[in-house]
């Protein structure tokens, strides 16, 4: 695995097909708005209360099981956790700026927990594993 060095005043931090294992090391960016790791081999949302500047957050094909350690990202704006292998949407609570949110092909079984999300202008949920009776509780 090669060592990538961090640019502490970098805003925008794009680190797409790293083969990183674990989120660490990120302290340092204190200005990062966004945070770019897709395709990578992430098992664990962990090591971000640091980063409060973060407003974009990309976690696209992975292989993270559980949103969690979130709650520290208050001004957090777009979550994109698609093509991961998530079971059910938890851990959102505290993202009340959160406006995009990507859960595409995961294993998802109904829509919950997304009463917090005022501000959600987008949802993106196609190729989970949602049933039809679990989508028309949500909506009414």
């Amino acid at each position: 695995m090669e060592t990538v060095s961090l640019d502490p005043e970098a805003e925008d931090v794009d680190l797409n097909h790293f083969r990183i294992g674990k989120i660490e090391g990120f302290e340092v960016l204190r200005k990062v708005k966004t945070l770019c790791l897709r395709q990578n081999l992430v098992k664990r949302i962990e090591n971000l209360e640091q980063l409060q500047t973060l407003r974009e957050l990309d976690l696209y094909d992975n292989q993270i099981r559980k949103i969690e350690n979130l709650e520290a990202l208050a001004d957090l704006e777009v979550l994109d956790i698609s093509f991961n292998v998530l079971r059910q949407i938890e851990g959102l609570d505290r993202l009340t700026q959160l406006k995009k949110l990507f859960l595409v092909n995961n294993k998802i079984g109904k829509i919950e927990n997304l009463s917090n999300l005022q501000e959600l202008q987008m949802l993106e949920l196609g190729s989970n594993r949602i049933r039809v009776g679990s989508l028309h509780k949500t909506l009414t």
